[in-house]
């Protein structure tokens, strides 16, 4: 049993870790999506699109910044593949409310792109009779609102390390069983009731009470820090 726990809870922790870093390592591979400078020819326009549907990272914001020389203004509008086609037949179209612009010299904006459809970035200087110069970066933002599987991920890492704690030495009858059990799951939560637990143990004289009251504060008190982190990142 005690092997099966401290097996478990490594394979926990291993799975949360790579939860938790793959929305990291997603947005780091695809950092910078635009960085260019292009002309839009006078009454006509200029698009940049993505290469197929799912190709941003879900819930991260595309940093949308481009200038246009001088004073020249131009419409920006954003839309999928569906109302583009109909805009370059001329048909009736529609487009995202948000991040699209009318007659605008500069944009530095943040959007959510949505994550199933394929999204045309359109500068139309279609009323216009001269052409334009533009100078678009578009960036992803670092992962500063990772999706909520990362947060998944935290929970398995330290529910592995609580459940590693927990092999090392089960506790017996002659423990505060119900006290070590509660405070491991708090620990994992980062609830202060956890480390309050964590702290009653510890002050205890039975030996298997001290040392999961060491691991259930030290679980606890990092657990807390981290999802506090997450918090004040997420509301950035």
């Amino acid at each position: 049993m005690k092997k099966l726990l401290i097996t478990i809870g490594i394979v926990a922790a291993i799975a949360g870790t790579a939860l938790a870093i793959i929305p990291f390592i997603q947005v780091a591979n695809s950092s910078i999506w635009l960085n260019e400078t292009f002309s839009v020819p006078a009454g006509g326009h200029y698009y940049y699109t993505t290469l197929s549907a799912p190709s941003f990272p879900s819930g991260v914001p595309l940093h949308i910044t481009f200038e246009l020389a001088g004073t020249d203004n131009i419409d920006f509008r954003v839309m999928n593949e569906q109302n583009y086609q109909k805009y370059n037949s001329s048909q009736s179209f529609q487009y995202y409310i948000e991040p699209s612009r009318p007659s605008i010299s500069r944009l530095d904006m943040r959007w959510v792109p949505p994550v199933n459809e394929k999204i045309y970035f359109v500068w139309d200087n279609s009323n216009s009779y001269s052409s334009k110069s533009v100078s678009a970066y578009f960036s992803f933002d670092s992962p500063v609102i990772p999706p909520i599987w990362s947060t998944l991920g935290l929970l398995l890492i330290f529910g592995g390390l609580g459940t590693v704690g927990y092999g090392v030495r089960p506790p017996t009858t002659s423990s505060s069983l119900n006290s070590i059990r509660i405070g491991y799951v708090f620990a994992t939560l980062g609830g202060i009731i956890g480390l309050i637990l964590g702290l009653e143990l510890l002050r205890k004289e039975n030996s298997e009470d001290k040392f999961h009251g060491k691991a259930i504060l030290v679980i606890g008190a990092i657990a807390l820090v981290t999802y506090l982190l997450q918090f004040l990142i997420w509301s950035l």
